[in-house]
């Protein structure tokens, strides 16, 4: 009798669980307790890190959302004087300045601060022209396209650009 009173009790047991799926019972479903609330689970609650409160003090600032970034600044490396020295160069020798266009992937990447694209045809500009450009120690005189570029000689960013210099 005992026997049968221990399956009864172990079958009434298991019997909600059985019935019922194996999922009703399962502790990982359940609401996670008050002071567990943030982990990876889902969120039930409006708060998340940007409503936290700033205790670093007085006149200290959380930098990493700071929309007071400093606006950039168009300057003009390429001086007036370099800019008529290479238009009126090109005006009167118009048969030394030959170019293909650019293919439009590379020439939707020059741009000021970028490094030359790999692959891009570019040539030196012819001596006399070189010679007539005031020295800049440390950068390059070429041209791509239509384009007359200064570069850094060291790293191959571009520092300014000549738009359409060759017609």
């Amino acid at each position: 009798m005992r026997r049968h009173l221990a399956v009864l009790a172990i079958s009434l047991i298991a019997l909600p669980g059985i019935v019922a799926g194996p999922g009703v019972f399962n502790p990982a479903l359940a609401d996670p307790p008050p002071h567990a609330k943030g982990g990876g689970g889902p969120k039930h609650g409006k708060h998340d890190r940007d409503d936290r409160h700033d205790d670093r003090g007085p006149g200290r600032h959380d930098h990493r959302h700071d929309d007071r970034a400093p606006a950039l600044i168009n300057v003009n490396i390429i001086t007036g004087n370099e800019r008529r020295i290479i238009t009126d160069y090109v005006g009167d020798h118009r048969g030394l300045f030959t170019y293909e266009p650019l293919p439009p992937g590379i020439a939707r990447n020059l741009a000021r601060g970028k490094p030359l694209p790999p692959g891009i045809a570019k040539q030196r500009l012819p001596g006399p022209l070189y010679d007539r450009l005031p020295r800049r120690e440390g950068y390059e005189w070429i041209q791509a396209g239509r384009d007359i570029l200064l570069i850094a000689a060291a790293t191959g960013v571009i520092v300014d650009i000549l738009n359409n210099a060759v017609d």
